[in-house]
């Protein structure tokens, strides 16, 4: 997984014991002037497969940006191939934010799922239980 920013500076980003769905921890984005994008390692995708990505988030911020989770994958060389994503309003109770992928171009080799949170001035957002499956196959003729 890699977050930006990632600057030694930036301290808006930690592990909490406190707030979760699954578990024991979640990640806590706390408010900031900066946009946040996670983004996961390169998994390898199917050109016939069928991907779901999802994610848990909650906040107490009472003007919490809209956060989006987005799937995208590529060629061997790094090309985008496909752009899948989601927005999502968040509260103070757990939601489920996902998005399904599928009828990939030709040539496609990877994915990575990115979480991109817009800053925001006050309060805190919680990350939990994030994934991404393959769970279609289509027919290939």
């Amino acid at each position: 997984m890699h977050v930006e920013p990632h600057s030694d500076g930036f301290d808006k980003i930690m592990i909490d014991g406190q707030s979760f769905k699954e578990g024991k921890t979640s990640l806590k984005i706390s408010a900031s002037d900066k946009d946040v994008l996670i983004i996961s390692e390169p998994f390898e995708v199917r050109r016939y497969g069928g991907y779901y990505a999802r994610i848990k988030a909650r906040t107490d911020s009472p003007k919490a940006p809209q956060i989006e989770l987005r799937m995208i994958t590529f060629k061997d060389q790094g090309k985008i191939t496909n752009r899948f994503k989601h927005k999502a309003s968040l509260n103070d109770d757990w939601s489920l934010i996902s998005t399904s992928a599928g009828f990939l171009r030709p040539g496609v080799n990877f994915g990575r799922v990115f979480i991109h949170i817009p800053p925001f001035s006050e309060g805190s957002i919680w990350l939990d239980d994030a994934g991404c499956w393959e769970v279609h196959g289509f027919r290939i003729d």
